[in-house]
């Protein structure tokens, strides 16, 4: 062989990288079109007359333009010249040792196929593709006086940037034109564009226990060992006293199979069909061979891996470089420093996914044909989707709802799922599938023996054996996995289940929540008998559960048991599904936030909102029979930090909004602090002497806000409960939401129990409306729209009728009254009409 096989490699990447522009202009870049550019042949020859300096500039200049006649031909031509290179080289290659090999198929297939490919002479002098490394010496000695030289130099950058342009141009044209279909593709692109795709990848240093590591080659020693263990460190702590067997749970599975697998040979027809087919944006492996250079050597190596491919069929053995993977660290969220921050990029051979296709699609013809896969799996699945997962979930829930039922879903969160998968035990869940020892012991060999190597920046770490899991980055990978879990619906009883791959969730139906709650348990019990059985375990603490049903169906749901597994309590999420304004997290319970706390209470409506994001808040109360509300703008990422760390914070809102949330409410004269945890600071004897508010006004009739006797507000707690008090009578106030005032209050003594609601403005609009009260702040928040659907009105104006309308009916601070509904439509429709008349 006259050439070495990766010089030609090396040069098709660098004229790949070339005509997808990836390189920055640069001065090297300009040297390579000024050597491509046919002006310059003509100067040659007065360039060498004039400096002996510029000689190496154009020395071969003429060689090499032959090959491009002018500066914007196709490097396709290129292609397609190594392309015959490749032919001529490798037509003749000798194969009979990998036909021959029966000691050890495995290194014997490895090692033929480097000597393919690594095979050949010292790289020659006289390569085809220019290399440009020294451009910027060379082209330095333009500017020591040469004003002609220098002058043609400029003439031919202008040329090289304008060409350089108008390819740019073209390239993205083109990109956006033939991946018109595909958004994916086009925001990549527009992104690549912008700059948002450069993200920093460089890990500077590593946070462990006594010490901060910055060396690269520790780094990735680091990185390594962590990585290679996590499986492994998981997999020990997964108990194993289970007395269920994972064989008990594929019982029906294998009743329906009566056929059998082994792998079958391939044709050069697949192989090559595959080889041109390769995505050639994936990466390149441990091997250093790329798509780009199997697809375009197709034509030749094709018979080639065939018969690779058909002597580990034959021979059970996967080749050990194949499982060879280069992980890169990426960095997930949180601090960089932090070693658990950060996820493995594992990277195999492009040749060992060849094979890999080839294992799957037969796998996978045999499993689909003999309706082996659970009809419950949505995911790695044609024609099956997250959407398709979503369409089947709720059609389920809405059709429970019109049946007046309570949909509880419990999502279940795997740990590291596919790292801590046992070998053995998809082995044995083929073999019950119907799969002969051949296509086992071929499985095994895949499975069995990988190892990896990290890499930082160019630092490979040393190799590290993978003793258990599924290979992340592999084809065949998420097809073995899904298999695993296949049998997981068989264990349950009371649930409905829907997975995709490692996400799953369990629908309980129930006539009230006990009975759904009571469906759960029994079938989460079920679940980690089976999770045991298969080595895999639960992560409680992101295992959540949802109660899905109408909004006039949610209610005391705190007083229930929840649902449990191994005796711990799930996560409990509340979602109303007609809320378009609200998203829930998190909710908390009764003994944290109680009366004395401020959420969750009887007396207040707002759990469902804790963890949710807003720029404007509406508290509102309902009492006597009448709503009133108002809002008021104070960005947070959640009312739980607002609220949970018991700091002060004022607000804007005035005492006389506050007041107008209750009739008749009373408050004393003097402090009058407002805000989030409006707290006193004063106790004796550890009683809570003097009232709060989580959110509202307190008020006493001293000038300090450390001993507060009134109060309007939400989250309330405390009260005149010691004997030695400012007034004669004591009694403890038992309204979490409501006003209490005593000793000299402007409105006299006040008890009033009412309930609280923390809405967003708009959803607070529709509150109100629905009990026959409109206020100001809210319905000037309100779109018109959202006004003409509630109110019934054909058309409204500008939002000063609306104000007029408030104004003048003394709605500013309180809410209308609810008798003069009729009123106000008249008044607006009146306004509207006057402001119609003018306009014509």
């Amino acid at each position: 062989m006259d050439n070495n096989f990766i010089d030609i490699a090396k040069s098709i990447n660098s004229l790949k990288a070339k005509e997808e522009l990836n390189t920055e202009l640069s001065r090297e870049y300009v040297d390579s079109i000024v050597r491509e550019n046919v002006k310059l042949r003509q100067d040659n020859e007065n360039l060498r007359e004039r400096s002996e300096n510029l000689s190496y500039i154009i020395s071969d200049l003429n060689t090499k333009a032959k090959r491009f006649e002018n500066e914007k031909e196709s490097l396709t031509t290129a292609f397609g010249m190594l392309q015959s290179d490749l032919n001529e080289k490798y037509k003749g290659a000798d194969w009979q040792t990998v036909k021959d090999a029966d000691i050890n198929p495995n290194v014997e297939i490895s090692n033929s196929f480097e000597s393919l490919i690594y095979e050949g002479d010292e790289e020659s002098d006289d390569q085809e593709i220019p290399n440009t490394t020294k451009t910027k010496e060379k082209l330095s000695l333009q500017q020591k006086g040469f004003e002609e030289d220098w002058r043609l130099y400029k003439s031919s950058r202008n040329v090289a940037n304008t060409a350089l342009r108008s390819a740019k141009r073209d390239y993205y044209a083109n990109k956006f034109t033939n991946n018109k279909q595909n958004p994916k593709y086009a925001w990549r692109t527009i992104n690549d564009i912008l700059g948002r795709n450069r993200k920093q990848t460089t890990i500077n240093e590593i946070k462990l226990p006594g010490k901060t590591v910055t060396s690269t080659d520790e780094l990735v020693d680091i990185f390594n060992d962590h990585f290679s263990n996590i499986g492994p460190k998981l997999a020990e702590s997964i108990p194993n006293d289970s007395d269920v067997s994972f064989r008990d749970f594929i019982t029906q599975q294998k009743s329906k199979t009566k056929n059998s697998f082994s792998f079958r040979p391939v044709s050069v027809t697949l192989v090559y069909t595959l080889l041109v087919n390769l995505s050639t944006t994936k990466a390149t492996g441990m091997d250093k061979i790329s798509a780009k250079i199997l697809q375009v050597a197709a034509p030749v190596i094709a018979p080639s891996l065939t018969e690779i491919f058909n002597m580990s069929i034959d021979s059970d053995q996967f080749p050990s470089d194949w499982k060879a993977a280069r992980v890169i660290p990426l960095f997930k969220k949180g601090q960089r420093s932090m070693l658990g921050n950060y996820r493995p990029i594992s990277i195999l051979p492009v040749v060992s996914k060849l094979m890999e296709r080839i294992m799957y699609d037969q796998m996978y013809e045999y499993l689909n044909q003999n309706n082996l896969f659970s009809k419950h799996q949505f995911g790695f699945r044609p024609y099956h989707s997250t959407t398709t997962t979503l369409l089947d979930c709720t059609n389920e829930w809405y059709t429970n709802m019109d049946r007046g039922l309570y949909n509880l879903v419990v999502f279940l969160d795997l740990k590291k799922a596919f790292d801590t998968v046992d070998h053995e035990i998809p082995l044995s869940k083929f073999e019950m599938y119907g799969f002969q020892r051949k296509a086992l012991n071929l499985l095994r060999c895949y499975l069995t023996h990988r190892t990896h190597s990290c890499q930082l920046a160019s630092i490979l770490s040393v190799e590290k054996e993978i003793i258990c899991g599924i290979p992340q980055g592999s084809i065949l990978g998420p097809l073995l996995f899904i298999m695993y879990i296949n049998d997981l619906p068989s264990c349950l009883e009371r649930t409905t289940p829907r997975m995709f791959a490692d996400d799953t969730n369990l629908t309980a139906v129930g006539r009230t929540i006990s009975e759904a709650e009571e469906r759960a348990n029994v079938d989460m019990r079920n679940v980690q008998k089976w999770l045991c059985a298969n080595k895999l375990s639960l992560n409680i603490a992101k295992t959540e559960y949802v109660l899905i049903r109408t909004r006039h169906k949610i209610s005391n749901i705190d007083t229930h048991q929840g649902v449990k597994i191994n005796n711990q309590l799930i996560k409990k999420s509340t979602f109303k599904y007609n809320s378009a304004y609200w998203t829930n997290k998190t909710t908390y319970n009764d003994t944290d936030y109680g009366r004395n706390g401020g959420l969750d209470n009887g007396q207040y409506k707002g759990s469902t909102y804790s963890a949710t994001s807003f720029e404007e808040i509406c508290v509102g109360m309902k009492y006597g029979g009448n709503f009133r509300a108002f809002s008021f703008r104070y960005p947070a990422s959640s009312l739980y930090d607002l609220i949970a760390d018991g700091k002060y914070r004022q607000t804007d809102v005035s005492r006389e909004q506050w007041k107008g949330l209750i009739k008749g409410s009373s408050l004393q004269m003097s402090c009058n602090r407002q805000g989030y945890n409006v707290l006193g600071n004063v106790k004796i004897l550890n009683h809570e002497l003097f009232v709060k508010v989580r959110l509202g006004i307190v008020a006493n009739d001293q000038n300090e806000c450390d001993s507060p006797d009134s109060f309007v507000g939400l989250g309330a707690g405390g009260g005149l409960n010691y004997p030695e008090t400012w007034c004669s009578d004591s009694y403890t106030s038992v309204n979490a939401a409501g006003n209490l005032a005593k000793c000299g209050a402007d409105n006299g003594n006040k008890n009033a129990r009412a309930m609280a609601y923390i809405l967003l403005p708009q959803d607070c609009l529709i509150d109100v409306i629905h009990h026959g009260d409109i206020t100001y702040n809210a319905i000037l928040k309100a779109s018109d729209e959202q006004l003409k659907n509630y109110l019934g009105l054909t058309r409204l104006g500008d939002r000063l009728s609306i104000r007029l309308f408030c104004e003048n009916h003394h709605c500013k601070n309180g809410g209308c009254s609810k008798a003069d509904t009729d009123l106000r439509k008249k008044y607006l429709m009146k306004e509207l009409a006057k402001k119609r008349n003018k306009k014509e």
